[in-house]
């Protein structure tokens, strides 16, 4: 998983409540965070999530491709008929 969705879990910020710094306006430590540990995925499951993505942006491209199509149809329908 990407950092940013590493970091918006609530387990990074548990993690982050027991480091914080200050009462009044409690703030994160840096050394705190750094310590931090995000799990990286196997290169076999990396692999599948990539095998994944291409294929919903291969669906993406066809669709996209559909889209663009439907103004041309539209006009010779028109025209076909008006």
């Amino acid at each position: 998983m990407p950092i940013y969705y590493n970091l918006k879990k609530d387990a990074f910020f548990d993690y982050e409540i027991q480091g914080k710094k200050g009462l009044k306006m409690p703030r994160g430590d840096k050394q705190h965070i750094l310590q931090y540990s995000i799990p990286v995925p196997s290169l076999a499951e990396q692999q599948k999530i990539v095998f994944e993505i291409e294929k919903i942006e291969t669906q993406i491209a066809e669709l996209e491709q559909q889209l663009a199509e439907i103004p041309k149809q539209k006009e010779a329908i028109l025209k076909k008929y008006l």
